[in-house]
């Protein structure tokens, strides 16, 4: 279907321009599906190459952790993990203060219930949110 649109040039001239315009606008067709999918595998696929290398190459008395960046960050993320999996509420679990538990982190809660639910650790828990929300992510751009 041709649409004629009327464009506006510099200085201040109209100009009639015919495009071609789709009549089903906002269809995603299989092929972007596709191209949309295989991309966001190919970046999982290599941004876990780093905790792959590191898990396999980890000396017989260590463990990696599963984490490769924001270490202090993670520390939180550990913290709020390991007690939202039986409270509802977190205390300030890095410092050196004693507090009452006040702190609410609904993404974390969450890793931390289904965590205790399905039995499994914190790496697996953000190894799971990261996949998710990077599938997600790629989806919806």
């Amino acid at each position: 279907m041709k649409t004629q649109v009327d464009v506006l040039t510099y200085p201040s001239s109209k100009a009639r321009l015919e495009v071609e315009a789709d009549e089903r606008t906002g269809v995603v067709e299989r092929g972007e599906w596709i191209f949309a999918l295989s991309t966001t595998l190919l970046v999982l696929v290599l941004t876990s190459l780093p905790y792959l290398f590191a898990y396999w190459t980890a000396p017989a008395d260590k463990q990696f952790m599963g984490i490769v960046l924001n270490i202090p960050d993670h520390m939180q993320y550990f913290s709020w993990f390991r007690e939202f999996m039986t409270q509802n509420l977190s205390a300030n679990k890095l410092t050196p203060e004693t507090n009452q538990p006040v702190f609410f982190n609904l993404l974390w809660w969450s890793l931390g219930r289904l965590g205790a639910f399905l039995g499994v650790g914190y790496a697996v828990m953000y190894q799971a949110l990261r996949w998710i929300s990077a599938i997600l992510f790629m989806l919806l751009v």
